[in-house]
């Protein structure tokens, strides 16, 4: 609490001294208006280019479901709160970049898929077998958070919502599919139940969004 502290009063401190550095933390604290924010969007998805690390650092495909999983959550979550509480600048913000973070989300997940194959020698038709029908098997989740992460993913892109016009909607609403099984995959992994409490979070904030429920309006 302390160093929090410490913090604030140095960003006082700064901030008299200097009229300007005054008024961009009103800005950018307050009201959010966050500085070349549209070259932030425009040049976040990039970000996702650090997957090409893996061909050095082959272990860290690991890594990239991590992160692409905390992104996962976090963008699913957003989403709904957003629209609970729209008067959150930050939310907003947040939203305008769902597309380059979901960008980022698949490109680390196709290079996880790619690497976990490679890296453990494993042949696609070796999953084929009585373990991937297990339910308590994390390869099951594993299947099908592959499946559902597909088709959202070769379409989301401009051309693909030209030419899918309505019915794009809906194939990116197998999100919602892709981010269960994805939870249930993790849960197989670590049997820990604070996994499963996401996905109860989450549907209970979709509830909310269904019932029109919006607080701060």
């Amino acid at each position: 609490m302390n160093q929090i502290n410490e913090f604030f009063n140095k960003l006082i401190k700064l901030s008299e001294k200097n009229k300007y550095t005054k008024y961009l933390l009103i800005d950018i604290i307050i009201d959010w208006n966050i500085p070349y924010f549209q070259f932030i969007k425009r040049y976040l998805i990039y970000i996702s280019l650090i997957w090409f690390t893996i061909f050095i650092y082959p272990k860290s495909f690991k890594d990239f479901w991590e992160y692409s999983y905390n992104l996962l959550i976090f963008i699913l979550l957003i989403s709904p709160l957003f629209k609970i509480f729209p008067k959150i600048k930050i939310l907003s913000k947040i939203i305008l970049l769902r597309r380059e973070i979901w960008i980022i989300i698949w490109n680390f997940l196709i290079a996880h898929i790619i690497w976990f194959f490679i890296k453990n020698n494993i042949n696609v038709f070796d999953f084929l077998n009585k373990k991937i029908f297990n339910l308590w098997s994390f390869y099951f989740w594993w299947i099908w958070w592959t499946i559902f992460m597909f088709f959202p993913f070769i379409t989301s892109n401009n051309i693909s919502q030209k030419i899918l016009k309505s019915k794009w909607k809906y194939i990116q609403k197998l999100t919602y599919l892709f981010f269960i099984f994805s939870v249930l995959h993790v849960y197989t992994l670590k049997w820990d139940i604070s996994e499963l409490l996401i996905i109860i979070l989450w549907i209970f904030l979709k509830i909310l969004v269904h019932k029109k429920v919006v607080i701060l309006k």
